[in-house]
Parts: C-alpha cells; sequence; structure tokens
C-alpha cells in the first residue's frame, strides 16, 4: 500500500516508521503538555537548583523511561537527568529522533545533590561546540 498517488508518493510504512520513531520523542520532551515550564526562562533562576551551575562535556541522548533525556559525561560512569524531561526549544529542535546524540559541552544546574549510584538531575543553561551523531546499532555477536 502505497500513500499518495503521484510522483512524490512514499510507500506507507516508511511513513509510520517515521512518524513512530518521532512521535516518542515529541511526548516524552513535552511538546504535548499544557503545564510545560516556559523555555525562554533561565535555568539558573529556578529556585529548585540546589547548588552553583557546572560545565559538562558529554553526550545528550534520547531514552526510554525517565527522564527521557540525559547527558553522560565523557569518560565518567555517571549519568545526569534533565529534569522533568525539559530541554531548551533550539536544544530540543536538534534532537531529531532516538538515534540523535549531540556531543559538546553544557553548562547545567542541579537540582539534586551529587549522591553515589543515584542519577543527578540537572537543567540545561547553554552550550556549545554541539556535534550530531547517529547512535550506532549494537553489534552481532
Amino acid at each position: 500500500m502505497r500513500v499518495g498517488g503521484g510522483v512524490g508518493e512514499v510507500p506507507a510504512r516508511a511513513t509510520m516508521v517515521k512518524l513512530l520513531r518521532v512521535l516518542p520523542l515529541a511526548v516524552l520532551s513535552g511538546t504535548c503538555c499544557a503545564d510545560e515550564a516556559p523555555l525562554g526562562a533561565s535555568c539558573k533562576a529556578n529556585p529548585e537548583v540546589v547548588a552553583a551551575c557546572f560545565e559538562v562535556h558529554g553526550r545528550l541522548s534520547a531514552w526510554n523511561g525517565a527522564p527521557a533525556f540525559r547527558i553522560w559525561p565523557a569518560g565518567t560512569q555517571r549519568m545526569l537527568g534533565i529534569h522533568n524531561s525539559e530541554l531548551p526549544a533550539a536544544l530540543r529542535s536538534r534532537m531529531t529522533d532516538f538515534d540523535t546524540e549531540l556531543w559538546g559541552t553544557f553548562t547545567v544546574c542541579p537540582f539534586t545533590p551529587e549522591r553515589a549510584g543515584h542519577m543527578r538531575m540537572v537543567c540545561v543553561e547553554s552550550w556549545r561546540d554541539l556535534v550530531a551523531r547517529e547512535r550506532k546499532p549494537p553489534r552481532a555477536p
């Protein structure tokens, strides 16, 4: 079955696969929710921030579960969770699907204290030197 009937017709399966890959990202990123915090507001001005903001070089990616967006600080075994999965709109627009990884330097502000064995929740204040990469599929054994 094909969608459309002209020269630019697209196979229905391909269209559905693309939709199914992007839709969960849109839902988890909060674009659907009326109670979303204003994305233009400064992260560091949030009264829930518990310590000074800091820079981290790492990989921002989407995950199943909560939080949907996480930053892995390169060279560590730690994971920073994006509080309420709220990303600034300009950063969110670069996350095209679950296979997109954004590598760069992020300024983040903590909502929870550092605690061994626990994911620290943060918000993203700013970023620089971003490079988008597609997540590689796992290797066969």
